[in-house]
């Protein structure tokens, strides 16, 4: 069996290299859903679902794409910029993690 993502809009399938690809042969298989699961959310791709397929290429089932929460990432780089003097390179994270007031 293999562990598939396919796009849900367009039908395609995630290849090894980052494209999307027409038809199975070729896609990666990721081995574990949960891995599926990381790429798409490592990679923003909201209409991509899982599938689950035999080797004769039929598929098993199918598990429903992902909402990503994108704040965390806002969050995380605010806090980074916020805490770098100016001139810093914005690519090497602070020595030090930001300081922020509770406010309750």
């Amino acid at each position: 069996m293999k562990i598939l993502l396919r796009n849900t809009k367009t039908h395609q399938y995630a290849s090894g290299d980052g494209q999307w690809i027409h038809g199975r042969s070729n896609a990666h298989d990721f081995g574990k859903s949960q891995q599926a699961y990381q790429h798409a959310r490592e990679h923003q791709l909201e209409n991509a679902e899982v599938v689950f397929a035999h080797d004769n290429n039929t598929d098993a089932f199918t598990l429903p794409p992902r909402k990503f929460p994108l704040v965390p990432n806002i969050i995380k780089e605010a806090a980074q910029a916020a805490t770098l003097p100016p001139g810093d390179d914005p690519a090497t994270p602070p020595s030090t993690p930001p300081e922020f007031p509770i406010v309750l």
